[in-house]
């Protein structure tokens, strides 16, 4: 036995096994466990009673544990459809269910022999009368095709049927001395949709029987899509409720949001050999609750990957300190599940305080405005007006297609942020330190291999990507250098026009001269792969915006800077300088032969202004 408990005490992963009974409960829902298997021993018959829950939320589990609390008052009986769905049984699950539930209550199998065509061809007839009558006219031209062409036989043999199965259940109960037959159906959800309506069909109608109480495991999602598949997609939700109504007469949810995590993880800490201290239980169940929820399948999966990449950490990241080195691993694995934008975007090696101080600030109404402008109809990002969060927030998901799960992930980016900083911090509330920055890192870079995402840096989309953050690196560090020429600003139009990936990225200042606003502006852009042009442009602010262009370009002329290129003059009151300087991207020196030229152009403008004094 020792040896027995050293090995089980080295174990680590967690199987996605459910829970066995109530000493498996590690999510402390007995008192639901109580209440329903109170009802199911207490409720008139017959009963159709559904559990109901994403995949993963513990379903089965939940069936499971019912049943072990009853299993002495009752003759408790499985039936799994997905195992049964892995073969070709095709129409005839659903009669294959009915043959199953005969003889494990010691029925006798030969009934079958003499009415399995009846039996079968009734489903069919039958089933599509029970949805006639709770979806509407849709089935109507099919409920009187399959009537009409049923044998009357059938009918004797759909009541042979039903009532074999009510003897049968009523010779079971006799001979155990139990009070009724609970039949468990798991795993309806995981049949094709149209296949799952279908026995719930069946139930109904053939297996209705007194002393007898049903338990569903069923998403109402997979069955309403199951009704719009089965008689199609005009069926509106309404009528898809009243269906699910009529055969359910208890739906349960499953109580995720109740789930005792604080305790699942400190039961998961102490399997793992991490500091179980309040602090770290507080702060790793908030890291799962603001990223992958609170499904135990996706929980599992969590604490597995930890697991491996701990195991890898520890030989890798020796001079990390093992209770940072377990809270920021904790903290990446989240991230790595909880979005792959903002797992790239970190992994990619963008990880600055700058970075994390404005992720930092990020909150719910600058991601509601981040939305409205990356994917609404709102103007382009601008830091003039938006600060550096909204153009982190670009870098990091701008490239992405919105989706509801998109918009899903950046409501929730406030809350983990929040807690995912906090993994970081050794003192709560401190800022980041460098050498913590370095930690994190170090970790991103042993977390790769746990990562399904296959973006390739090297596509063509990545690149574009690449060069626009570039170029706004570029335009931030020249401004940088011009501080002595005024206070210039960042902007950048909006990421994608037309399906394009705009590399564009300008700065400018707007000065106020002699009561009128005049704007000084230059942008950068690609020509080539390394190479990058740089144009000036000159505008007063009001022109555009109220006509008055031409009295501008009255006022200053052709070549206001004098520059020797002479100026485009567009329609809406700008002096454009194109293609004045060409530099390399890769030259350090990039930013200041931009600084010098727009000190050049700062100076010009001055003297423009000076012929008018």
């Amino acid at each position: 036995m020792g040896l027995l408990n050293k090995i089980k005490d080295r174990l680590t992963g967690c199987p996605d096994v459910p829970v066995a009974d109530r000493s498996g409960d590690r999510f402390n829902v007995g008192q639901y466990i109580s209440g329903l298997s109170s009802f199911i021993l207490n409720c008139d018959t017959p009963m159709t009673i559904s559990i109901q829950g994403d995949w993963g939320s513990g379903k089965t589990s939940m069936m499971n544990m019912i049943e072990a609390n009853i299993n002495t008052l009752v003759v408790p009986i499985w039936f799994n459809t997905w195992q049964f769905s892995q073969f070709s049984l095709g129409n005839t699950l659903a009669i294959s269910m009915m043959e199953v539930l005969l003889q494990r209550l010691d029925g006798d199998p030969g009934i079958f022999e003499t009415i399995y065509d009846g039996a079968k061809n009734a489903v069919k007839t039958v089933g599509v009368m029970a949805a006639e009558a709770t979806v509407g006219t849709k089935a109507a031209g099919a409920v009187e095709s399959a009537i009409s062409a049923a044998p009357k036989s059938y009918v004797t043999e759909i009541l042979a049927l039903k009532e074999q199965f009510q003897k049968t259940i009523n010779n079971k109960l006799k001979e155990t001395g139990r009070q009724r037959v609970v039949i468990f159906v798991d795993d309806l959800d995981r049949l094709h949709p149209a296949k799952a309506v279908e026995l719930l069909e069946v139930l109904k109608l053939f297996l209705d029987c007194e002393n007898c109480v049903f338990i569903l495991a069923v998403d109402y999602e997979v069955v309403t899509m199951g009704i719009k598949q089965k008689y199609g997609a005009d069926v509106d939700t309404q009528k898809g409720k009243s269906f699910f109504d009529k055969i359910i007469q208890l739906p349960f949810k499953m109580p995720v949001a109740q789930y005792d995590i604080a305790g699942y993880v400190r039961d998961m800490m102490e399997r793992m050999k991490i500091e179980v201290t309040e602090q770290n239980v507080g702060l790793f169940a908030a890291l799962i609750k603001t990223s992958i929820g609170l499904n135990p399948r996706s929980m599992k999966r969590l604490f597995n990957t930890y697991q491996l990449l701990d195991i890898i950490t520890k030989g890798t990241v020796q001079h990390i300190p093992d209770n940072a080195r377990q809270r920021i691993l904790f903290a990446t694995v989240c991230l790595q599940m909880y979005s792959d934008a903002l797992y790239n975007y970190f992994a990619a090696g963008n990880i600055d305080a700058e970075r994390l101080s404005a992720l930092s600030n990020v909150n719910a109404p600058l991601v509601g405005e981040f939305i409205e402008r990356e994917f609404g109809d709102g103007n382009a990002l601008d830091d003039g007006d938006s600060g550096n969060e909204l153009s982190v927030l670009e870098e990091i998901f701008g490239r992405e297609k919105f989706t509801p799960e998109l918009g899903r992930i950046l409501r929730g980016l406030p809350q983990f942020i929040a807690n995912f900083m906090n993994a970081l911090r050794e003192e709560k509330d401190a800022s980041i330190t460098d050498k913590e920055t370095q930690y994190l890192r170090e970790i991103l870079q042993c977390s790769a291999v746990t990562s399904v995402n296959n973006e390739s840096a090297n596509d063509v989309a990545g690149q574009a990507w690449d060069r626009r953050y570039a170029n706004r690196r570029l335009v931030q560090e020249t401004n940088e250098l011009l501080k002595d020429a005024g206070d210039f600003a960042v902007y950048q139009p909006r990421a994608k026009k037309d399906g394009v990936i705009s590399s564009y990225a300008a700065g400018y200042k707007i000065e106020r001269i002699n009561d009128e606003d005049y704007k000084l502006q230059y942008s950068v852009d690609n020509i080539d792969r390394y190479g990058i042009t740089v144009s000036v442009y000159f505008n007063y602010v009001e022109g555009y915006k109220k006509g008055r262009a031409e009295a501008f370009y009255a006022k200053f002329g052709d070549n206001p800077l004098d520059f020797l290129t002479v100026p485009v003059k567009d329609s809406e009151g700008w002096y454009c300088y194109d293609n004045m300087l060409t530099v390399n991207e890769r030259d350090t020196n990039a930013p200041i032969q931009i600084a010098n030229l727009i000190r050049d152009a700062n100076e010009r403008m001055k003297a423009a202004f000076a012929k008018f004094a």
